[in-house]
């Protein structure tokens, strides 16, 4: 018995501003954004193979945004072990800690935890191995065993399961 107006001229807007939550409630997936850091001339990293810092200040700072809008941050393997990045939040709007999920098929990452910023910016919980079955039993953070990391849908079938209900993709 309650009256309602909707908002036709806001409806598009309305969206964008739910997406995540929506895509969640309408279809039960995780969201997915991508972000990627590019060159100028369309390449992710300099002729050096150097990608640490091809972007600016007010691009970093919205890097660190997005991640706190986010409940994890989802990187492959090969982007951990070349950048070294801590992957947290940086940012003064948010407190949180952030999750890392790692695509790591043969559990490359998880044997250089000595020499990776990732192991001393985050909790174990707060790292998720996702690595192929048999490649993870060492691991005593947060472990998904696959059949195969390069079925995306699978993998991301199973961060939902796990509870995640939004990724950035790094």
């Amino acid at each position: 018995g309650i009256q309602i107006e909707e908002f036709h001229d806001l409806k598009q807007e309305l969206e964008e501003i739910c997406e995540a939550f929506l895509t969640n409630q309408r279809h039960k997936k995780i969201f997915v954004a991508a972000k990627v850091a590019a060159t100028l001339d369309g390449f992710l990293a300099l002729k050096t193979g150097q990608s640490q810092w091809i972007t600016g200040e007010d691009s970093r700072i919205w890097s660190h945004e997005l991640r706190g809008s986010h409940d994890a941050v989802l990187v492959g393997v090969n982007t951990l072990l070349m950048d070294n990045a801590s992957l947290n939040i940086r940012h003064p709007r948010f407190e949180k800690k952030n999750k890392v999920v790692i695509l790591d098929s043969r559990g490359r990452g998880l044997q250089k935890a000595k020499e990776l910023k990732i192991f001393s910016a985050h909790q174990p919980e707060d790292l998720i191995w996702v690595v192929e079955k048999g490649f993870g039993q060492s691991y005593k953070g947060s472990l998904i065993e696959v059949e195969s990391t390069r079925d995306l849908p699978l993998v991301l079938n199973s961060l939902w399961d796990f509870g995640l209900r939004s990724i950035l993709v790094e």
